[in-house]
């Protein structure tokens, strides 16, 4: 979301009990030196760090294992080295290989510590590369309870994590909307007693965490504040829903008595005499951190974390958000079934599934996201190309045919705006310095069929955005369909772009004269020059 953030703390009142902010928070479970090396901690803290290493590398391991040539997950741990004997595996069923593998794994638990050992706490491994750290049999059992939740959501929507068909474009709504460019739609806002609610938040988004002044936790659209209830609980909102699913999400926010609700709105609502009750409920403030164990082998160091938080299978109804540079995520949610949806900057994305129940004002959680495949890559040998099915511009050419040049790789499709943003700069690049040692690959995923069906995507792009200039540079069509990227149960489209581990779009990564994979660069930003002439500048060894 292209927002303008704000960097203040978040300091919220539930039932008159004061929240701590942020800034003075105290985390479950220290981001310590193997995830960050510019902060101290103590011996035992760093204990357990290196037990969550330990428990990832076995982790890991076994999902290579699982996945491998499409097979099944083992039927038990191998047991040497011998510190692999105080975990618990347990093997999950019907994962590896099935058409839902992707959605199962990121909610099953595969192997974690034993917790008569860790009374401090256990670290738990996710089918999908992911970990959490747990105190207490009660939080382990809520963490195995997920399945069965994403197994409901998947048998009544299909995808409990992202589109679903049941949110296709609804015209017939849409078009009832548009004729009615004056209605409103009447809201009376209720406490859990159907008491009238005065001086609620109302509005589409629910933002929280750093970035957010107290002020923005509600908002009705990016540029528009919540509307407010007044002393009867009634609210009036105009309607300024856009929104081609004829769905749009409600939030409405009680700071000072901590309530909450999450609801859905048809467009069809708007200019109806009827007056919608929304009643809220008592608020659960989920917070925690997220750390990646081993991003230090990476040499690499983000805190940046966002995401947001919608009712399963109700993906269209992601209405609340969060965003801090403290490795931390704030929700404020009414009781229900939720899916956190977790982003770390260069991690993989994490789904947590939770169940908030009536009266549960607090939960804290500590997850831990394995760094992209492609940041253990760094400073090693650049994979080569593989499974390319077409080639323009020139080609083909291995990694090896480029040694003695500098490199510059894209990882981008047609389908995707930032890509398609970022080639008038890629452009410039390759004007500038194709003559001084850089070499430029565009490799596009396996999402068309041939170059010359990727022209004929590109053809809007290329008159709209590009000046009517066609791209100068090599590009590699990727093949091979949808290939599982190293150590993760995610696929992506294309056997180039999975050797990588690229999951997310544009992804441009600087390869130097001895081929190895120097780092990722955003070709947009002012210093990108800089890092490419450096490179230029270094003697061939």
């Amino acid at each position: 979301m292209n927002r303008v953030f704000h960097r203040l703390g978040l300091n919220l009142a539930f039932g008159g009990a004061a929240v701590i902010a942020l800034s003075t928070m105290t985390p479950r479970l220290l981001a310590g030196s193997v995830a960050s090396s510019t902060q101290a901690v103590s011996a035992a803290e760093q204990v357990r760090l290196d037990r969550g290493v330990r428990v990832r590398r076995v982790l890991l391991e076994t999902l290579e294992q699982a996945y491998r040539d499409g097979g099944d997950w083992p039927d038990h741990l191998a047991t040497p080295p011998e510190d692999r004997l105080d975990l618990i595996y347990a093997r999950p069923p019907g994962i590896a290989g099935s058409a839902s593998a992707d959605i199962l794994a990121q909610a099953t638990v595969v192997v974690h510590e034993r917790p008569e050992q860790h009374a401090e706490g256990m670290w738990v491994g996710y089918a999908d590369g992911h970990l959490e750290f747990v105190i207490g049999p009660s939080e382990l059992k809520a963490c195995e309870e997920q399945i069965s939740i994403v197994v409901a959501a998947s048998a009544k929507y299909g995808n409990p994590f992202g589109p679903v068909s049941t949110y296709q474009r609804d015209a017939k709504a849409e078009a009832l909307w548009n004729s009615k460019v004056n209605s409103r739609l009447m809201l009376k806002v209720l406490d859990p007693e159907g008491g009238p609610v005065a001086g609620a938040l109302v509005g589409v988004w629910g933002q929280f965490g750093d970035l957010f002044p107290l002020k923005d936790h509600v908002v009705f659209l990016r540029d528009k504040p919540a509307a407010v209830s007044d002393a009867n609980g009634e609210v009036t909102l105009a309607p300024d829903y856009r929104n081609d699913r004829g769905l749009a999400p409600l939030y409405v926010l009680d700071e000072r008595r901590g309530l909450a609700a999450l609801e859905e709105v048809s467009l069809s609502e708007f200019g109806s005499a009827r007056k919608r009750e929304v009643h809220l409920g008592p608020a659960c403030r989920i917070s925690g951190e997220v750390t990646s164990l081993g991003f230090g082998d990476a040499g690499r160091e983000f805190t940046h974390v966002e995401g947001y938080v919608f009712k399963p299978g109700l993906h269209a109804i992601r209405a609340i958000f969060s965003e801090s540079n403290r490795q931390r995520f704030e929700y404020v949610v009414p009781p229900g079934d939720y899916v956190l949806m977790i982003h770390r900057t260069h991690c993989y994305l994490i789904h947590r599934i939770v169940r908030i129940t009536p009266g549960q004002r607090e939960l804290n959680l500590h997850l831990d996201a394995p760094p992209y495949a492609t940041m253990t890559l760094f400073g090693q040998a650049a994979p080569d190309l593989r499974g390319i099915k077409g080639w323009k511009n020139g080609g083909p050419v291995a990694l090896a045919d480029l040694r003695g040049k500098v490199v510059l790789l894209d990882f981008w499709g047609y389908w995707c705006g930032p890509c398609v943003g970022s080639m008038p700069a890629l452009m410039k690049l390759h004007d500038e310095f194709k003559g001084k040692g850089l070499v430029i690959v565009a490799v596009h995923d396996d999402s068309v069929d041939s170059i010359a069906d990727m022209d004929r995507k590109l053809e809007p792009a290329r008159k709209e955005f590009w000046g009517g200039r066609g791209l100068p540079f090599l590009i590699a069509l990727d093949g091979g369909g949808r290939t599982r990227n190293t150590r993760t149960a995610l696929t992506t489209r294309g056997a180039t772009t999975a050797a990588y581990g690229i999951t997310g779009f544009p992804t441009t990564l600087l390869i130097d004269r001895d081929g190895k994979l120097v780092r990722d660069i955003d070709v947009r930003r002012p210093d990108a020059r800089g890092e490419i002439e450096k490179l230029l500048d270094e003697r061939h060894r």
